[in-house]
């Protein structure tokens, strides 16, 4: 069973979805980053198979007791931009999520897509009780994007939690969320160190500056294939 239901409020109050779409929303994240093998086996051209009746079965609070109740809110998240729905063999719902789904891990004054534009370094004021607080709420959405980009198999670790802490003393989360988006779209970066865990990406200040120097070479229709 799912037994938390992550929902960025703040962008998705901005959409004409409700919470119950929402939670859904929520559940496809998680199946279409899944690196369970019989999930993995069901993917085709990188398509997840969204299976109704587990949907129901790991979301009971839903409340949803009609499969057929699930079609209309699969397509209310569609036409919201956040998902591609294909419809393959035997008529089974095959789904992936698109690149706007990156704006859900981040605040939403502004969106964290990487389309090559510099972000304004506006470095956070760490003397501040806010700012501290406002620093809480970024490290899960930036842990979830570098799991959903660099290793689907990383741990929200309290030491991983800690260097993000770190790291977001130094640097916007915008300028996080550029690294690694930088980094997953380098080749040699993804096949030589995407296994290092969090602790070695957000090791140090540097490190970071590195990353967000890096060249791509990885287009953006490969990384959503893999997804």
């Amino acid at each position: 069973m799912k037994y938390n239901i992550d929902i960025n409020q703040l962008a998705l109050s901005k959409t004409e979805l409700d919470i119950i779409d929402c939670s859904i929303l929520n559940f496809i994240i998680f199946i279409c980053s899944s690196k369970n093998e019989k999930i993995e086996k069901q993917r085709k051209d990188g398509f997840t198979w969204l299976d109704y009746k587990y949907l129901l079965q790991e979301m009971p609070l839903l409340k949803i007791k009609s499969i057929s109740a699930l079609t209309p809110r699969i397509k209310k998240i569609e036409e919201a931009g956040y998902v591609i729905v294909d419809r393959k063999e035997h008529q089974k719902i095959y789904i992936k999520v698109t690149e706007k789904i990156d704006e859900l891990f981040t605040n939403m004054n502004r969106a964290i897509h990487d389309r090559e534009q510099g972000y304004s370094r506006e470095r956070i004021d760490n003397n501040t009780s806010n700012n501290n607080i406002k620093n809480q709420e970024y490290i899960r959405p930036i842990f979830e994007l570098y799991k959903m980009r660099i290793n689907k198999n990383s741990k929200f670790t309290p030491q991983a939690k800690d260097k993000i802490i770190t790291r977001l003393k130094e640097y916007t989360p915008q300028e996080l969320a550029k690294a690694i988006k930088k980094f997953s779209r380098n080749r040699w970066r993804m096949q030589n160190n995407s296994d290092k865990g969090m602790q070695w990406f957000f090791r140090s200040e540097e490190q970071i500056a590195i990353f967000l120097s890096l060249k791509t070479d990885i287009p953006l229709s490969e990384i959503e294939t893999n997804e």
